[in-house]
């Protein structure tokens, strides 16, 4: 669509004209700045930006690659829109998006949605659909946009099918019957398996918290999230583009690796200060065996097996405090490995 901008798509029969019969629907649109006030200094501070409706109508003028001046009226899909009085031409839009003669919208937002759940779309990729790209599974794309319309596009409902689904409650190792089913090979995806993802920036610093409970800026809520914006901003970088799209680099580099490795998050993740996670397993239980299936349980999402317990044990033995218990560096050595283990890092 953005190249539709300057001029008619080469690949395809979309026109300029295209583009700009959307543009018009949001000719109204203004955006507006947001302030409030400083809580230290009571100076305005600008704090986000606000949409809101101007009344307009008539024609939105663009120009063509021959220097032409054409005037583009709201129109969608063939639906032309007739103004009348104060009509609000983006409501007119979401309409015509959401029409239930017309599952295009519903198709697109379910492809993208089951790519996020399993790793890959129905196309690839997720945001090239047409002819010229057909979904691997065109009957069950058909069902599930039918069943989202008639629901009123209830997304809760559609995720709640979805997580419930046999083919999302599939395990992610192969098996004999299904190991060339593999959409990184640029095979078409089967979905005869779960396929593994690698975790998200986002996700993986939400998981370091929610494992770790880390002292991040406190009790100090603003600290803590310029904290979380700082540690993001090595990873997602926001495009200059016209869509402000976001690069997620989070790739499994070298630098990112050492990040992880060595980096103050981390650092933090496996403190014994009071009130991180292993603090709490370290003063409420005294069993090691107890001590290790914990944190397992709180990395990992499940206990450790026999032979990786016996490994473990190893971990944490070296250097004996007057207790008899082992140190707490060793567990801080095993809680380091847990998070650093692939098991960590990926989503299966």
């Amino acid at each position: 669509v953005q190249c539709t901008q300057c001029h008619n798509h080469p690949f395809n029969d979309t026109k300029q004209a295209t583009f700009w019969e959307i543009n018009s629907f949001f000719k109204q649109t203004m955006a507006e700045p947001c302030y409030r006030p400083n809580p230290k200094t009571g100076a305005p501070e600008r704090n986000g930006t606000f949409l809101t409706s101007q009344p307009a109508d008539g024609a939105t003028y663009y120009e063509t690659r021959t220097g032409l001046v054409m005037a583009a009226f709201p129109r969608f899909n063939g639906h032309e829109v007739e103004e009348a009085g104060e009509s609000n031409r983006r409501d007119v839009l979401a309409k015509l998006l959401t029409s239930p003669d017309d599952p295009q919208f519903a198709a697109a937002f379910i492809n993208r949605l089951w790519s996020h759940f399993f790793g890959v779309g129905f196309t690839s990729p997720v945001d090239d659909m047409g002819p010229h790209n057909p979904p691997s599974h065109p009957e069950l794309l058909a069902e599930l946009s039918q069943m989202f319309i008639e629901s009123g596009y209830d997304v809760r409902r559609l995720v709640r099918e979805i997580c419930l689904s046999d083919v999302y409650q599939l395990e992610s190792l192969p098996s004999e019957s299904n190991s060339q089913d593999d959409p990184s090979l640029g095979i078409p995806p089967l979905f005869s398996r779960m396929y593994v993802k690698t975790l998200s920036a986002e996700q993986m610093y939400n998981s370091l918290l929610v494992a770790t409970r880390p002292r991040l800026g406190g009790d100090d809520w603003q600290k803590a999230e310029h904290e979380r914006q700082a540690w993001l901003s090595d990873y997602v970088v926001t495009m200059q583009n016209d869509e402000n799209d976001e690069a997620n680099t989070f790739d499994g580099s070298i630098g990112q690796a050492l990040s992880l490795m060595n980096g103050p998050l981390v650092s933090a993740a496996v403190s014994v200060a009071p009130g991180t996670r292993l603090s709490e397993v370290l003063s409420s239980t005294p069993s090691e065996t107890e001590r290790i299936r914990q944190l397992c349980l709180a990395t990992l999402g499940r206990y450790p097996s026999e032979s990786e317990l016996i490994g473990m044990c190893r971990v944490v033995k070296p250097g004996k405090d007057k207790t008899g218990a082992s140190a707490a560096e060793g567990y801080q050595d095993l809680l380091w490995a847990l998070l650093n283990a692939n098991e960590f890092a990926l989503n299966r």
